[in-house]
């Protein structure tokens, strides 16, 4: 035998115990199981029972099988005195409320926050729903418990409660108390003892599986050689182990991927969330919906693994399914059932039927016991009555239930134990006590650490982590070096050998470029926030180590980026060329790009989200800019404002740098005093240094900020419903939809109307034949992934596509759906005979993927309504649109809350009647195990094919290739390839590609972005409140200043730039959150061609317009009137109109970035670079007089340089005031509108055809817009 082949038989499971009975499955849920599937068997020997655990592989260690395993660890660890606690766990009265809304009308949207601001008084009325009601039960050491219960009946809310996750708050109420063995949460470290798989996968995308599995191992348990030596072996093969028990082996090295880049299966993507927990080695293991996306032998396998741990080692566990086959439910030792809060039954899974029997309702025949169990307690049990209680006194609703059970045996046998408390009576032997006793070992105290690392290997771990992020994200780092080396060359040439009188505003952009370099942090943090949120709670690591490594990753990228910007600009700039003044000057931008990147990330801690993390940097940057002392100079800043000039990072770094290059030999002291005098600067040398400090301090206090914010701040929701929705759920009980499948006798030709909906519709036969798939691998090699599939699908019959977890299922639906952007397509797909027409294949077809990707802001219905109005053909009614989309909420019951390689094919034909063809065609194939009494035939087709984990098995797709059955099936399909007058050719039908016409598409897609944003107050809450509060802000600075000096004048024009700079670049920014969100969206609905892009387009412009125009008119207006600019009406308006147009090209170029860039962070990283462009080439840092011709035409490619020119135009090119202009030793008198001219070119004349040149780029923004929707995807599939 070889050693794979010795592997492979580790994995298998054990021959069937031939002939033996099997208990009757329907009544007491016992019949047999598989056996352990790490089992060996023949090789069980007295020497793998009871050898020692060391050993340098896992299948060494492994020998004997996986129960035996967990036997000699037991074993070992009873001899070292390391046995695992094992908690008895009682919940006392657990009960759980939190306050909701009393109406989800108008509740998180603008308006109700704009209300909320305005009218305080007015609070929306709030309710107490409760998640969980009192209830109260007991969990055995050494059980394996089954929550069965509905979506949003209380389970997840549970399984928080008994990890400690949950607290009593302003708006929560925790009641109860669950104790461990006889302790509450807090009194003992209860991270090491409970485990929580959370409903929702978290990972960070680029890492690999075995990355994901490592770092968690290593946070919890620390290294191997910390451990001692009896368990080091295991400590270093523990990753290793729990890939193979969860079958991850073959995509170890993959990495996790998410929703636009790809991994791992969705299936695999969920035993990463499990494995990630089960590396921990904790004794109680809470999982909820664990089995979402496995399939049912992969389920199987891992159930039956966890109850081996917990048979054998003493550990509970307590699962949350949905649907679990008999052959899973059978491996629980209780059952828990929850519905609306109320425990409707927690007891003995072999129990439970009888006891719902007296109860009045009998699960009959070929109906799944856990399906029966959900819809009798859910009120829709009617149909399994039994009799032997009259109807109308069975019980319906939750509270029901929940009283019969408080009165049954069962829980007053529970309620009994619980009022004895924790005693050794209860327990079956002394030995059991003193495990379950144990748990007091893990009392809380100072001198034991919460963590598995000590400070510093931990902080290194994190580091690496972070390094890896980085570096796996080559178009960020690539996009930061490449946007360096281009700003610092753009810089470099615009201000080449510049006069000296530009110093001031050439140092301070090269210093604000940095500002803008960090902003890019806040997108980088964020995406890494909820995988923070979910590690350290479980004491992954210190939050301080995670803020240093966080941190410290950023210094080498940093250097980079400053070393190469900066480089190139000082040399070409013809600031002093000497190597101390170059040190000074790297040095200066190298601590304030630190300080500000600190400070960045800190706001991404503090921050609820992306959108109001950007907004807060915005201000921030113009704050500092406003305050920088370029702006608005030091000595005309108002006292009140003055505090701001000292605590603004950029005038630290801009003074030092000026005050560096004046203090040079090139200039006489006469000319360094009055050039600095000219700038206000009168601080000597001795603040170089002093400024290097503040900017290193700000490093450490925003480092530091940043990590009191992880560590105490937690935007995390409870997700309740408003009261409406529970009234609604309430009135829901008694509606029962119950749905039979057409038979194939009911097909015809023509069209055919549905049955609920009155919906016509054309039959069509779809196959495929000899459908290849390949892809690319990153070593230039071609995978297949689909070989030589060919099949059909008739009108009129249903067909289960049934396979393991990364078989190739969602892989064929892609190709056939015409859904894959990447990869070679080889064979033939035909329609109705003909050839698949991809122009309207959509519109024939309906594609329901598993990534659940929609928008957020819509509710259930309106996302329904949205589809009904698109998709269908315009000839329907309004009527008959409404009824679908009401027919489909009851179908889905979703009325209460509208508000190893894969690609065979191993079998395909009929099921027949409880699927005895099926079944009848594997029994025929030599070697194959008949299904064993009331067995589930798809669980059993499923072992039968090898699916599950480390199953070896034959290749039935070899066996089905050489089957009559696929000679059969490959000469039907044939012969439905070839044209058919027994169906219509769609050619015929002249399909248009999209349903309905360009009107009602974006009529339709206009009142969805509406809604879309209504209802997200971070962003557009954020504009209209906070952005008035700048323009007095901003006014108050500039209070009435006249326009009597050079001085003022700057200045003046230095506000309309900044003014510009803040409210464009802020919406620049901030954008890119709102659109990306929407972006996977639009490729799902794009290529189901619920529209085009063009509509789509628009649709996000009209949007922005109402926002943009109450935005505008407030800060223009406050700002406008408060500096004391003209009070000439023509000019005002004319002057709002220009800001507006301005304004929204910003929006709309941030909207396009969104959409041509691959992934948020480097729209960021985009839109830094642009807005860099921008400020250059406006005309304020450098003045078009002082340009070269070489360059000179960019700024008619720039909007900021029209609307500036246009600006300063309408206030001050008309002014004929006289001021004092001094050139070298020469002063001249000359007028306002003459000074504007003579220094930045800006004519009043020329006014309109500015205007007239920001219109045009703003039609040119939005015509790039609808050409990057329509021609750029950046979907990988």
């Amino acid at each position: 035998m070889t050693q794979d082949e010795d592997k492979m038989k580790l994995l298998q499971p054990e021959a069937a115990d031939g002939g033996k009975a099997v208990p009757e499955v329907y009544r007491s849920l016992n019949f047999r199981s598989l056996q352990d599937p790490y089992s060996h068997g023949a090789g069980d020997t007295m020497a793998s029972r009871y050898s020692t655990l060391r050993a340098d592989n896992l299948e060494t260690m492994l020998n004997g099988g996986l129960e035996r395993f967990y036997q000699k660890y037991e074993h070992l660890s009873r001899k070292i005195n390391l046995q695992l606690p094992t908690p008895e766990v009682r919940f006392e009265r657990l009960a759980f409320s939190v306050q909701v809304p009393a109406s989800a009308e108008d509740h998180g949207t603008v308006g109700s926050h704009l209300r909320g601001i305005f009218t305080p008084w007015r609070r929306p009325a709030m309710v107490s729903k409760h998640a969980l009601h009192p209830m109260s039960g007991v969990i055995k050491p050494g059980s394996l418990t089954l929550i069965l219960a509905n979506p949003g009946a209380g389970k997840s809310t549970f399984l928080k409660a008994l990890a400690g996750k949950l607290k009593s708050s302003a708006k929560t109420k925790l009641g109860g108390q669950v104790l461990y063995s006889g302790l509450r949460g807090d009194e003992i470290d209860l991270i090491k003892l409970a485990g929580l798989v959370d409903q929702t996968d978290n990972h960070i995308a680029t890492l690999t599986v075995r990355e994901t599995f490592k770092f968690a191992d290593m946070c919890v348990n620390g290294r191997p050689e910390d451990q001692p030596e009896e368990m080091r072996d295991i400590a270093a093969l523990r990753t290793e182990l729990f890939l193979q028990i969860l079958g991850m082996e073959e995509c170890a090295d993959t990495v996790v991927g998410d929703a636009l880049l790809r991994g791992v299966s969705g299936g695999e993507r969920k035993r990463v969330t499990i494995g990630e927990v089960l590396v921990g080695g904790q004794s109680l293991f809470l999982c909820d919906e664990i089995s979402t996306g496995l399939d049912s032998a992969a389920t199987f396998d891992i159930i039956k693994s966890m109850r081996t741990w917990c048979k054998t080692l003493g550990g509970s566990a307590v699962i949350a399914l949905l649907q679990p086959t008999p052959e899973v439910v059978e491996m629980f030792d209780d059952i828990l059932m929850i519905n609306e809060g109320h425990m409707m039954y927690h007891g003995p899974r072999t129990e439970i039927l009888d006891y719902f029997e007296e109860k009045g309702f009998t699960c009959p025949p070929r109906v799944d016991p856990a399906d029966f169990l959900i819809e009798v307690t859910s009120g829709r049990g009617q149909r399994y009555a039994n009799g032997s209680i009259p109807v109308k006194d069975l019980p319906v609703s939750s509270e029901d239930f929940n009283n019969l059970f408080c009165q049954s045996a069962i829980y007053k046998k529970t309620d009994e134990a619980i009022s004895k408390g924790f005693n050794e009576h209860q327990f079956e032997s002394p030995e059991d006590f003193k495990k379950a006793k144990s748990v007091a070992n893990l009392a809380r105290s100072k001198e034991k650490s919460e963590f598995g690392l000590a400070f510093v290997p931990s902080t290194l771990l994190l580091l690496n982590r972070q390094k890896l992020v980085w570096l796996r994200d080559p178009p960020l780092l690539w996009g930061k070096l490449i946007e360096a080396l281009i700003i610092g060359l753009v810089m470099g040439m615009i201000y080449f050998n510049v006069n000296s009188t530009y110093y001031l505003r050439m140092i301070f952009f090269s210093i604000a470029l940095f500002q803008r370099q960090a902003w890019q942090q806040i997108t980088i943090s964020f995406q890494l926030r909820k995988v923070f949120y979910k590690q350290r709670p479980r004491n992954f690591f210190r939050t301080s180590s995670y803020a240093i490594a966080e941190s410290i990753v950023q210094i080498p990228v940093n250097m980079a980026v400053s070393f190469v910007l900066g480089t190139f600009f000082y040399f070409m700039s013809g600031l002093t060329r000497t190597f101390e003044k170059y040190i000074v000057f790297y040095l200066v931008l190298l601590c304030f790009q630190h300080a500000i990147s600190a400070y960045m990330t800190m706001l991404s801690s503090l921050a609820p989200s992306i959108t109001i993390g950007q907004a807060l940097a915005a201000i921030s940057v113009s704050f500092f800019l406003l305050f920088s002392g370029n702006i608005i100079l030091a000595d005309l800043i108002p006292d009140y404002w003055i505090w701001m000039y000292w605590f603004s990072p950029i005038s630290w770094a801009l003074r030092a740098n000026m005050l560096s290059e004046f203090s040079s030999d090139r200039y006489s002291p006469a000319v360094s005093k009055a050039q600095l005098e000219s700038f206000s600067i009168k601080q000597g040398t001795g603040y170089i240094w002093f400024g290097i400090a503040v900017l290193i301090v700000y490093y450490f206090v925003f480092t530091s900020f940043n990590a009191l914010a992880l560590h105490f701040i937690r935007y995390e929701k409870f997700k309740g419903v408003s009261a409406k929705a529970m009234k609604q759920e309430e009135e829901a009980h008694n509606v029962y939809v119950e749905v039979s499948t057409p038979t194939p006798d009911g097909q015809g030709v023509g069209s055919t109307k549905a049955k609920g909906g009155g919906l016509p519709f054309t039959p069509s036969n779809l196959c495929i034949k000899d459908l290849d798939y390949y892809v690319t691998l990153p070593s230039g090699e071609e995978r297949q992934l689909l070989r030589k599939i060919t099949a059909h699908f008739e009108p009129g019959r249903m067909v289960a596509l049934m396979g393991a977890t990364g078989a190739g299922k969602t892989t064929l639906m892609d190709v056939i759906a015409g859904r894959k952007t990447g990869g070679r397509i080889v064979g033939d797909i035909y329609v109705n005979g003909e050839l698949k027409d991809p122009a309207n294949f959509s519109r024939i077809t309906a594609y329901c993927e598993q990534m659940d990707i929609h928008s957020e802001a819509a509710s259930i219905y309106e996302a329904l309504v949205f589809s009904a109005k698109l998709r269908l053909p315009p000839n329907f009614t309004e009527e008959e649109r409404m009824n679908l989309v009401h027919e489909t909420l009851e179908l889905l019951e979703l009325k209460a809350i509208a508000g190893e390689m894969g690609g065979y094919a191993a079998y395909f034909g009929d099921l027949g009647v409880d699927s005895v063809k099926m079944l009848e065609y594997f029994a025929s194939i030599p070697g194959t195990e008949e299904i064993r009494p009331q067995y589930n035939p798809a669980t059993y087709m499923l072992e039968v094919i090898g699916a599950g984990i480390g199953r070896d098995v034959k290749d039935y797709s070899v066996e089905y290739k050489n089957s009559e059955l696929y000679r059969k099936n490959r000469e039907r399909t044939l012969e439905l390839c070839e044209v058919s007058d027994e169906f219509v050719r769609h050619s015929t039908l002249n399909y248009r590609p999209i349903a309905t016409g360009f009107w009602n598409q974006l009529g339709e897609l206009t009142k969805k972005q509406r809604l879309t944003y209504w209802r997200n107050p971070q962003y557009n809450f954020m504009r209209v409140f906070l952005f008035p509060i700048f323009a007095v802000i901003f006014g108050t600075t500039f209070y009435q200043l006249s326009a009597g000096s050079v001085k003022k004048i700057n200045s003046h024009i230095g506000l309309i730039y900044n003014s510009m700079d803040f409210i464009g670049v802020t919406n620049l920014m901030t954008v890119i959150e709102v659109t990306c969100a929407e972006r996977a969206v639009y490729y799902r609905e794009r290529m189901s061609n619920y529209y085009s892009p063009l509509p789509y387009s628009l649709s996000l412009w009209f949007a922005e317009i109402p926002y943009l125009i109450v935005v505008i008119i407030l800060f223009v207006t406050i700002e406008y009137w408060l500096v004391g600019w003209s009070d000439n009406a023509g000019d005002f308006f004319f002057f709002l109109f220009v800001f507006y147009l301005y304004t929204s090209a910003c929006t709309y170029i941030g909207q396009w970035m969104s959409a041509l860039m691959p992934n948020e962070k480097v729209a960021n990283v985009a839109v830094g670079a642009l807005s860099c462009l921008f400020n250059l080439f406006s005309g304020y840092l450098l003045p078009r007089t002082a340009m070269k011709a070489g360059y000179k035409w960019f700024t008619y490619l720039m909007p900021s340089s029209y609307s500036l020119a246009a600006l300063v135009g309408v206030q001050f090119g008309d002014n004929q005031d006289i001021i004092a202009v001094t050139s070298g030793n020469v002063t001249t008198n000359m007028t306002v509108a003459h000074y504007i001219e003579k220094t930045y070119d800006f004519r009043p004349e020329r006014k309109y055809n500015f205007m007239v040149g920001l219109i045009v780029i703003w039609f040119v923004v939005q015509l790039a817009i609808y050409l990057t929707f329509k021609y750029v995807s950046h979907l990988k599939r």
